[in-house]
């Protein structure tokens, strides 16, 4: 693009613009800190107009419907329509008790009555209102059921959709569907979408775990609880189309949230601001906050809702366990005293988990140790020492007596509830592991570790069966779903690098193709043997090629050269004794390499590097490789180039062509050096022979 137009009319800095909505008048309007309006005329490239009047920065800027009408809102929380032909001030309103960072005009068409023109505006506060003007007043209506949960940023309003948007200061974009009111009420707003685009970093999620109504809670840098739903094709007018994935943001805690914990339709949530809160959704899909728990004097670390819902426990930098009573079907809007408290560790605890018989309770600590605790009376059952440094997190069996910890020694340690005795230690992070959950029935456990990477280990082994690097920084966040509504398992992860990463358990399909694999490769080596029975070397090559049997294509193109006796070959041509003339297998060998070349170029020539570096083989890779450079054409280098470049970026390999054709090079002028010194030495063979009357002259290979 290029510069169009420049105008130099405030003194200091532009705090907004924004374009007149009638492309044919081209008139952009700007306000800067001199506290000034100015109105420039983009075809003359002057400015037309001056408007003074505020007596603090112009925060947002609108058009009347008509665009005669400019509407401005500034911090001096005064609202001030604009004549843009008479170049005056029409109108000076007071504005809501707040900084004003957004303004929208909304007109919707009356039935058999006049239009009606509502202003929108959005602030600090997070509430819209609503205003109307009447004569030289204005009535308002505030919008606070709407549950922004930041400061309002932008407002947009979709006249085609009958949609506001709004922007809050956490870049979360809140669609409402504007719907008329009765006669002369104002609108009403109905939530239909959210998207939440800044999560920063992900501290805690759960699953649903509720069939009926997959959800899952994440807890961000924020004092809102988001609350996501995964997209689903639904059928709409006959067509089957894909619902947006939606996101709500639940408002109550006043600082950061640490954990949450999900049973069914209830979420808990612990935060910083030295509380718990129990959220619940409705049949209709509407959330609530159940019961407000007060009694931590310190941040709320983690806690665990019982699958009972008949009580839960915390954990905070109080050093206290907690426990509370919980009741689901007369709830109090605020608990102030928790039904048993003890202090647990010496230091921060960072984790508490409760046994899937709710008979135990866990928590770990910066102290090193892990303590079991009874569920009922929270009497010390058990202390686990073992980690060098802090434990971050542990995870019961879902089956067996056996409990997993994750430690800031980067290591993962399986302990049994019997005595207490680590029966396993897994190695394999670089640094602190964060999260970790048993996953298949207990067979398996997931870990999360400060080096982005997820791990998984197998019990009975103890060892790690895979890694998954997706994650850039620390990942604070793990979950499990062994078995959501479509019957897959499935893995939710989230990091300090702001990213949620949903995983689909593949090991079933991956079996089924181990296997479908496993059974077309049988078919393909005894396709491959048949083809060699009947000499049909040049078929059996390709197959062994295309089948990916290295050894194989070695063996085929070794039978394939055998039977030529070698007698094209440029390294061995002048060793060939006289003799019936063998046959011409050049136009077979060029065959097999043109094909190879044709289907996988990358392979084929990674084969022909591997050969040519072992001494067994070289013999192979210079003939296929004198075939495959005398048909490339010199002036196509540079696609050929480009065809390895996307072969290696598709192998994940490092090194480019220009690398290969040196390796190649280097190999083959010590092949070549070695076939020179058994030349030389054959002539000394040949000597003796010929000296010890062996050889008549007549039977020298090298004539004197």
């Amino acid at each position: 693009g290029y510069q169009t137009h420049l105008f130099k009319a405030h003194r200091g800095g532009v705090r907004s613009v924004t374009f007149h909505p009638d492309a044919r008048k081209l008139l952009l309007v700007s306000a800067g800190e001199d506290l000034l309006v100015k109105v420039h005329d983009l075809v003359m490239n002057t400015c037309v107009a001056s408007l003074p009047g505020h007596t603090s920065y112009v925060a947002a800027m609108a058009f009347s419907a008509e665009g005669a009408k400019l509407i401005t809102a500034a911090n001096d929380r005064e609202l001030r329509i604009w004549d843009l032909r008479g170049r005056r001030c029409l109108l000076t309103l007071p504005v809501p008790a707040e900084d004003v960072h957004a303004l929208a005009l909304v007109k919707i068409k009356g039935q058999g009555q006049p239009d009606a023109v509502f202003l929108f505006v959005g602030g600090t506060s997070g509430v819209l209102t609503a205003m109307v003007v009447r004569g030289r007043g204005a009535e308002e209506k505030k919008y606070e059921d709407l549950h922004i949960p930041a400061a309002v940023s932008k407002l947009f309003y979709l006249k085609r959709k009958r949609t506001l948007v709004v922007v809050d200061a956490e870049q979360s974009i809140i669609f409402f569907k504007v719907e008329p009111g009765t006669g002369e009420e104002f609108p009403r707003l109905r939530r239909i979408h959210c998207v939440a685009a800044n999560y920063d970093d992900v501290i805690d999620l759960r699953f649903s775990r509720s069939p009926s109504f997959p959800f899952y809670a994440v807890a961000t840098n924020s004092p809102a609880l988001r609350v996501a739903f995964p997209g689903h094709p639904a059928k709409e007018n006959g067509q089957v189309t894909a619902r947006y994935r939606d996101t709500l943001l639940l408002s109550g805690h006043t600082d950061i949230i640490m954990a949450v914990d999900s049973r069914g339709d209830y979420i808990l949530s612990a935060s910083k601001d030295n509380t718990l809160r129990l959220w619940r959704v409705s049949e209709d899909g509407t959330w609530a906050c159940l019961t407000t728990f007060r009694g931590h004097t310190a941040s709320v670390t983690s806690c665990s809702l019982a699958p009972s819902l008949l009580f839960c426990v915390s954990v905070a930098n109080d050093m206290t366990l907690k426990r509370w009573a919980v009741n689901i079907d007369d709830p109090a809007a605020d608990v102030r005293s928790a039904t048993r408290t003890i202090v647990a560790h010496d230091k921060d605890v960072n984790c508490v988990r409760l046994s899937p018989n709710e008979a135990l309770i866990a928590t770990s600590s910066l102290d090193k140790t892990i303590k079991l605790w009874v569920a009922d009376t929270l009497t010390l059952h058990m202390v686990l020492s073992g980690h060098k440094r802090g434990v971050w997190d542990v995870s019961f069996s879902p089956v067996e007596k056996l409990l997993a910890s994750a430690g800031a020694d980067a290591q993962v340690k399986l302990w049994s509830l019997d005595d207490g005795s680590c029966v396993a230690t897994l190695e394999g992070h670089l640094t602190s592991v964060l999260k970790l959950s048993f996953l298949a029935a207990g067979l398996e456990v997931l870990s999360a570790g400060a080096d982005g990477l997820l791990k998984l280990w197998n019990v009975k082994k103890s060892t790690c069966v895979a890694t998954f690097p997706r994650h850039d920084d620390k990942v604070w966040a793990l979950d499990v779903l062994d078995e959501d509504e479509d019957g897959r398992r499935r893995v939710l992860s989230g990091g300090a690098d702001a990213r949620i990463v949903l995983w689909d358990d593949v090991t079933a399909e991956e079996e089924a193709k181990k296997r479908e694999q496993t059974k077309e490769l049988v078919l393909a080596q005894q396709k491959y043997y048949n083809l060699l029975r009947e000499r049909k070397y040049l078929d059996a090559a390709k197959l062994a090629f295309d089948t990916r049997m290295t050894k194989s294509f070695a063996q085929a193109v070794e039978k394939l050269l055998s039977a030529s006796l070698f007698s094209r070959e440029v390294v061995y041509a002048d060793l060939v004794t006289a003799g019936p003339p063998a046959p011409d297998m050049s136009g077979e060998i060029n065959e097999l390499v043109q094909s190879c070349a044709n289907s996988r170029l990358g392979d084929f020539l990674t084969i022909l590097r591997d050969w040519n570096t072992t001494a067994r083989y070289s013999r192979l890779a210079q003939t296929l490789l004198q075939s495959f450079l005398s048909n490339v054409d010199p002036l196509a280098m540079d696609e050929l180039k480009q065809q390895w470049k996307k072969a290696a970026e598709e192998r994940k390999e490092s090194m480019t062509f220009d690398k290969l054709i040196e390796v190649l090079l280097v190999y083959s002028e010590r092949h070549l050096a070695r076939v020179r010194r058994f030349h030389k030495r054959a002539f000394y063979l040949d000597f003796f022979l010929h000296r010890a009357s062996l050889l008549d002259e007549s039977e020298l290979l090298f004539k004197p």
